[in-house]
């Protein structure tokens, strides 16, 4: 079971951490049943279902818009998208059907700890989830076990990643993509994912035509917004001991590598695949950006897609941001090791 080799190959965890390691433990082993039944009824509706359409891809650095974003797009009823339900149970969603759907709604807090955003079983949410649920090739088991920068290293980056591994990467992410589309048959399918912004060149091995949205902010604002997620939300999930300056250590780190590969390999996507969006003028016209968006990729936008749109843009208006404060010390840092990220977005440093 992955759950055992991953224990395995990070030489277990941090002695605070052994409770939650042996809830883990008892329920994968009590809903293996359930995941062979859920397998096989994926198995059987992947026969019947259309071939993938190269997706559109939202992405970005942690905490630069991407949710809002994603949560707009998929207003369209064009797209289809990874809901919270498929996400979170991904061995589970489809044999457990609107039964268990209803009964985990309850246990759902209906807002993002590090930032009040809304939360539903049916709202689109990141791939990286599943993707680590079914496989050792997700950059996410860093986070879980942040001791370990091997999954970042190899499958956020692709750095000491060998032929096989990335071969076997790319089999693994087709074959979720897959997965979602079976519970969206025949939509095009629209994934956020912060991790996709440094696998560009291999999302484009991929997905040769698919479209991607970059959505970018003031870096001075990402690092406090990103310390927030970690505090409230990451470090709850750690399976190794970490100190709070370990974590400043790895935020910094993850934006160079993730920024940079980005920067290194956007060239590389056409044109017509790539559009750029600034979050800040994001914020103050969110549809002036999606018209750009639909423009570029000649994507038709409807008037039931438009007012979809509209009408969350109004919900969402009275929205009140954290107000996150960086101390001089960390500011300086940001301000020296992020300094590419500056000059390539055009902030000031």
């Amino acid at each position: 079971m992955m759950w055992f080799r991953l224990l395995l190959m990070n030489r277990g965890v941090g002695l605070r951490e052994v409770p939650r390691a042996l809830v883990i433990t008892l329920l994968a082993i009590v809903s293996l049943p359930f995941q062979w039944i859920n397998d096989f009824i994926v198995f059987l509706r992947l026969r019947k279902t259309a071939p993938l359409k190269d997706p559109v891809f939202i992405i970005g650095h942690w905490r630069s818009g991407t949710t809002f974003l994603h949560y707009l797009m998929a207003k369209d009823p064009q797209f289809g998208f990874l809901d919270y339900y498929n996400a979170f149970f991904p061995n589970l969603a489809l044999a457990g059907g609107s039964w268990l759907r209803k009964t985990l709604t309850p246990l759902m807090p209906q807002r993002r700890p590090q930032d009040n955003i809304e939360l539903q079983m049916t709202l689109p949410t990141e791939e990286e989830n599943p993707l680590a649920t079914r496989s050792l090739r997700s950059a996410s088991h860093s986070f879980f076990f942040p001791s370990n920068e091997a999954f970042f290293k190899k499958y956020a980056v692709f750095e000491g990643t060998s032929g096989r591994e990335k071969h076997l990467w790319k089999k693994a992410y087709k074959y979720l993509m897959k997965r979602i589309s079976v519970v969206h048959p025949g939509k095009w399918l629209l994934i956020k994912n912060p991790h996709n912004t440094g696998r560009v060149r291999e999302l484009m091995e991929i997905f040769p035509r698919a479209r991607f949205i970059h959505i970018y902010r003031n870096p001075y604002d990402i690092f406090p917004s990103t310390k927030l997620m970690y505090d409230r939300v990451v470090t709850t999930q750690f399976l190794h001991d970490f100190s709070d300056e370990q974590v400043n250590d790895k935020i910094i780190y993850y934006y160079k590598k993730v920024m940079k590969r980005y920067f290194n390999t956007r060239s590389e996507i056409p044109k017509d695949q790539l559009v750029e969006v600034k979050f800040e003028d994001f914020e103050k016209d969110p549809m002036a950006a999606i018209k750009n968006i639909y423009r570029t990729f000649d994507i038709n936008l409807d008037p039931v897609a438009r007012d979809n749109m509209q009408a969350y843009i109004d919900q969402v208006r009275s929205y009140k941001k954290n107000i996150h404060v960086l101390d001089d010390r960390l500011k300086k840092r940001v301000g020296r090791e992020w300094n590419f990220g500056f000059e390539k977005l055009g902030y000031t440093a």
